[in-house]
């Protein structure tokens, strides 16, 4: 199957939750994100990691640097309600109207916890279905009305790609093609957690249901697909999206013929597209910016060094990428999986020497290394001096 992506992505575009507030925002993200301790990830070698070729270091996929705008927390809240949580339960407190649902985030944890619980609580089945069909045309903000004044499907689902981190860093929608059908991806930049598939295939309706209504016309995909793992009967879920829908793919993803994202829509607008295109600019520039995907990698690789040399499969299943995509993504950000493998080498090298307690030969096998002379001969090559010679400078210059 050809594959084809654009890098991209965003959560759908709602009205702000009047009821929540910048300090309840800290109170979800910080009373219910894991207790760091916790979190299995080295801190100290990873000081030494050069933060250049891919961005500044960052936690690792998964962690609580992954954040979602109150535009895509709405919806969930408002389901949350509806089954019952009540407000201490979702950690919220009374105040001021927040000025804008893009300029308040919350952990992506937190929003995944919810879906979760809402799922558990839920009055009948596909119940977060539903909540996805409740948005409409007045929920849109910059992000939405530009998808709406597009020329076409195709233009929208460009713009969704383009202007994702508006509402979040931990997925992305990207355009591709399978077979001879295009594709629209939901694609995790997570670590997987419980709630994710209540989310995914939230997301996905959602996705349908705002572009059947930018189009002014009904259309359905021709397939619907999800990674995990999906119920006996899935009857219930094809009717809800008008298509088959099939469990244990490789990817999130609605497929719609060609011609479908062709349509013009109804309200497309050059004008108010280059507003609308303007305002999301501006407020894409105040948006947190994500981790970039080497980052990633490097913070992996630091992992997986303890327990030998890690290998492009084994980084690429933990972030739940195919090596291929892994590769890509890798090279669209200027660098190769073999280089930031040498990149965190050398980082891990300089620290392990500086502990005294550590012989060369360890350190050669702490970085996987098959014998000494081969680390010798890669530390001279990154450094220009052997690891004794560095050593010991090191220890001249801290005497």
């Amino acid at each position: 199957m050809p594959e084809t992506y654009e890098a991209g992505g965003s959560g759908a575009v709602m009205a702000p939750d009047k009821g929540l507030t910048r300090a309840a925002t800290a109170r979800v993200t910080t009373r219910h994100a894991p207790p760091r301790e916790h979190r299995a990830r080295p801190v100290s070698p990873c000081d030494g990691l050069p933060e250049s070729a891919g961005g500044a270091r960052g936690d690792i996929t998964g962690d609580v640097s992954h954040l979602v705008s109150l535009r895509v927390l709405r919806p969930v809240l408002e389901a949350s309600r509806a089954v019952g949580l009540a407000p201490a339960e979702l950690a919220l407190i009374e105040g001021p109207p927040v000025d804008s649902p893009d300029a308040v985030h919350v952990a992506v944890e937190r929003y995944l916890e919810l879906w979760d619980e809402v799922s558990r609580r839920a009055p009948r089945p596909l119940f977060h279905l539903d909540v996805a069909r409740m948005g409409g045309r007045e929920h849109f903000g910059a992000l939405g009305f530009a998808c709406a004044v597009s020329p076409d499907l195709d233009e929208a689902f460009a713009r969704l790609g383009r202007f994702c981190r508006l509402c979040t860093s931990a997925w992305t929608w990207e355009r591709g093609q399978v077979e001879d059908l295009a594709a629209l991806v939901l694609a995790w930049h997570t670590a997987p957690q419980a709630g994710d598939s209540v989310a995914a295939e939230h997301l996905l309706m959602e996705c349908l249901h705002t572009g059947q209504l930018i189009a002014g016309q009904p259309w359905r995909p021709v397939e619907v697909h999800f990674t995990h793992a999906g119920p006996s009967d899935t009857s219930a879920h094809q009717a809800a999206f008008g298509a088959p829908v099939h469990f244990g793919r490789e990817r999130n993803a609605l497929l719609v013929r060609p011609e479908v994202t062709q349509w013009k829509l109804a309200q497309a607008d050059p004008y108010f597209l280059a507003f609308f295109e303007r305002q999301a600019e501006a407020l894409l520039a105040k948006a947190p910016r994500p981790e970039s995907l080497s980052a990633h990698v490097r913070r992996l690789l630091v992992e997986d060094f303890r327990g030998g040399l890690p290998s492009l499969g084994s980084v690429a299943t933990r972030l739940a990428l195919s090596e291929r995509t892994l590769r890509r993504r890798l090279q669209d950000e200027g660098t190769q999986f073999q280089q930031l493998v040498e990149e965190v080498r050398e980082a891990l090298a300089r620290r392990y020497l500086g502990e005294a307690r550590l012989s060369v030969g360890e350190v050669a096998f702490l970085l996987g290394f098959s014998e000494p002379s081969a680390f010798h001969r890669a530390f001279k090559r990154w450094t220009g001096e052997t690891p004794v010679s560095f050593r010991r400078r090191q220890d001249v210059s801290h005497a």
